[in-house]
Parts: C-alpha cells; structure tokens; sequence
C-alpha cells in the first residue's frame, strides 16, 4: 500500500484528525509494536463530573489480564478497581494482531484542586508489566510523525508515549445541589455557589450596576424561577451603554419561568446578550422588559417550545430580534409583544399560539420575516388576534394573516391603528 496518504496525514494531523482516527490506528501501532496500550482515558482528558471513567485498551494476546487501577495522587498507592481480559476474537491489520478489552470502572478517590475540579491518576497492569498511556490527542500525531521521519514503529512508540507514562492524570469538575433559593448580586455571591449543577428552587440575579459580569459555569438547572436583571454600566458614554454579562453557558433547563430585564434610559442603543444559548427547557412563562431607545436581543436560540405566555415589553424601542428565540416554533399560553417602534426578525419559527395573539404600537415592515411561520401555516391562534399597528406605513405583507380558514373561530378579532 502507497504511503503517500499517511505522509500527507502525518504532515497535517491535528486534534480533529486524532478525534476522528486515533481508536483504530492507535491500537493498531500498539500491537505492531507489541506493547500493551491504554487507550482511554488519555493523560490530561478531563471526564464526567460523576467518577465513572471508560477504560479501553489492547493487549497482545486472548485472555490477556489487565488490572485497572486508580490513586488521588501521583505517587500512589493505587488500588485495584477492576480486572479486565482481552477479548478471544483479535482484529487483524497487515498480520498483526489486536486483542481489545474495555471496562468501566468508578474511580473512589479524588484529589481538590481548588474552585470544582479535582484529579485522580489511572494506569493499567498486565503481570510485572504497566501499558504505555499518551497525553490527550497526541498519540497518533506523534507515532506517524516520528515514524515518517525514519523511526521503527517500535522506537515510536515508547518515543511518543506521555512523559507521565504509565499513568494517565484525569480531572473532573463536580457537580453538587443547592435546595432553596438563590439569590446573587456580585459575583461573589456566585461564588459561592459555583459548583451547584441544580439549584432546587429559584434563582434571582438583582440588579447591581457595580457587578457587570456575573458567572456560574457550572450550573445545569434551575427547577424553580430564574429572574435576571442586566444592569446598566452608570459610567456608560451615551446612547451606546455596556450592558452587564450573566454568563450561564451550562444551563439547560429552567422547571419554573424565565424573566429578563434591562432597567436602562430611553435613549440608549442597546445590544443584549442573555447568554443562555444552551437552555432547551422553559416550564412556564418568558417575559423581557427593557427601557431603552434600540434594542438588539441574543442568546436563546435553542428554546423551541413555552409552554406559558411569550411577552416582551420594551418601552419606546425599536426592536430587532434576529437569532433571539429563533427557534421557537410553539406558545402555549399568550404572546404579547409592545415595543413602541419597528420591529424586524420576529419569531419567523413560531407555528403556534394557544392563547392570544397581541402586537401593540409596532411597525411590522413587510419584507422583515416578522412572523413568517405563522402566517403561512394558518394555525389559528386559541382566542384573540389582537393587532395595534402604527399607521401611515405598509405593515404585513399582501396576505398577512388571509390564510387563516374561512370558518376560523377567534373569541375577538382586534385591528387597530395606533
């Protein structure tokens, strides 16, 4: 076989090649080169908050024996956690052989590094022997490096083996439960709670314009409420304010409502990133209220569904709301939208609305995609349809909401011009 490719992969192995490629061939260098390999976890790879490591590795012959090992440090001891055979059945490459043994085991002790994360050491012995570990994503790279560079396969190996080897140092950020409420300021109040994975109960971020940067990396889910105030930096040159950050980039679901605020001026030209790119659960309502003149939203793009009312209330503003819940495709409570102004990139996702349907004092210029799903799929809305428009400016498009059925039943149809 032409070594062409392998010279061309060799030249431009990264992270993502070893990620796609490092099981198979990996393991195939280890039994060319007739040593025993762990081949997961790597030294350095950081794993699941709750201890349980997959451990993976080939061996030189059937029934081969390994122990699996584990110690809070370094230097030992360590402890047996389980005993492992390879497999009968060997995967053959180029003559030779590969005998594959897999296990899962709960590493018991762990050592604090501080903050959330800790650290344990894992290794694995077959008799007097240890298998060779490598550091995360270098193990492949490395082998074909040295090995198109004119070293035998064999020398490569031991060459490229983690500096740490046998053992392989792993990490974990862990992960506890707050029962109450939480209520934060500053971020040293969230600091003290910075390894809450579920906060039992409901979570308030209050408004503090000295505290523009708040963090909880770690947090998971909130069963109850979450209420977030996005401050306004007081020292802000006009109308271009600095808004505060809520950085919670872990958060997936939120049992109760979800409610955002911007308390800024009228004047002001805002751009607001609620960060919660992640968050795919909503239990009851999503409200956001702002004071501002422009405001630009961002930052809860994976949420598809509210099971409660939708309303947004931003006094006075024009409103652009491209990628701000554009995945939204369901309400099923009320949708209320007030703005005061323009408003462009609306909700072009959303299918249904069990409840009312209220836009008041808007410009919905055709062309903008403001509620393009809705009308086209002719869904009718539960009770109301309930437009309060600006007049002196085209508004819908040419059908707008004509595709609703002749026979669709609303409790009221409003039209209105402001």
């Amino acid at each position: 076989m032409s070594t062409g490719p392998l010279r061309v992969l060799a030249g431009l192995a990264s992270r993502r090649i070893v990620e796609a490629m490092s099981a198979p061939r990996l393991a195939l260098f280890c039994a060319l080169t007739l040593a025993s390999c762990v081949l997961s976890p790597e030294n350095g790879e950081a794993v699941a908050s709750d201890g349980v490591v997959s451990f993976w590795g080939q061996g030189t012959y059937a029934g081969q024996v390994f122990n699996v090992q584990s110690s809070p440090t370094a230097a030992g001891p360590f402890t047996i956690l389980e005993t492992v055979s390879t497999e009968n059945t060997p995967t053959t490459l180029g003559g030779s052989s590969v005998y594959e043994w897999r296990v899962d085991a709960e590493i018991p002790a762990w050592t604090d590094l501080g903050g959330c994360e800790q650290e344990a050491f894992v290794r694995a012995t077959t008799g007097q022997y240890n298998a060779i570990t490598f550091d995360e994503g270098n193990g492949l790279v490395c082998i074909l490096e040295e090995y198109f560079g004119g070293m035998q396969l064999l020398n490569a190996a031991v060459e490229c083996q983690s500096a740490d080897s046998p053992i392989a140092r792993i990490t974990r950020t862990v992960s506890s439960v707050h029962v109450g409420n939480v209520i934060i300021s500053t971020q040293a109040d969230a600091d003290a709670v910075a390894c809450v994975g579920t906060i039992q109960g409901s979570l308030s971020v209050l408004d503090n314009p000295a505290a523009l940067s708040i963090s909880l990396p770690n947090l998971l889910e909130v069963t109850g409420d979450v209420d977030l105030v996005y401050s306004r930096d007081p020292a802000s040159v006009p109308p271009y304010p600095t808004l505060r950050v809520i950085d919670l980039p872990e958060l997936v679901t939120i049992g109760g409502s979800l409610s955002a605020d911007y308390p800024g001026l009228g004047g002001d030209i805002a751009n607001l990133d609620l960060h919660l790119e992640n968050v795919a659960s909503v239990g009851g309502d999503v409200t956001l209220t702002a004071n501002t003149f422009n405001l630009d939203l961002a930052g809860l793009d994976g949420l598809t569904t509210i099971p409660g009312d939708l309303t947004v209330v931003s006094t006075g503003s024009d409103y652009t709301a491209y990628g701000w819940l554009g995945s939204l495709t369901s309400v099923g409570g009320d949708v209320s939208l007030e703005t005061g102004n323009t408003s462009v990139g609306l909700w072009s996702n959303l299918e249904s609305v069990g409840g009312d349907l209220t836009l008041e004092d808007l410009l919905l210029p055709p062309g903008t995609s403001n509620f393009a799903a809705l009308q086209n799929c002719c869904k009718p809305m539960g009770e109301r349809l309930d437009l309060s428009l600006k007049s002196g400016v085209p508004q819908l498009p040419e059908k707008g909401f004509k595709c609703f059925a002749d026979d669709t039943v609303f409790q009221d149809i409003v039209l209105r011009d402001w």
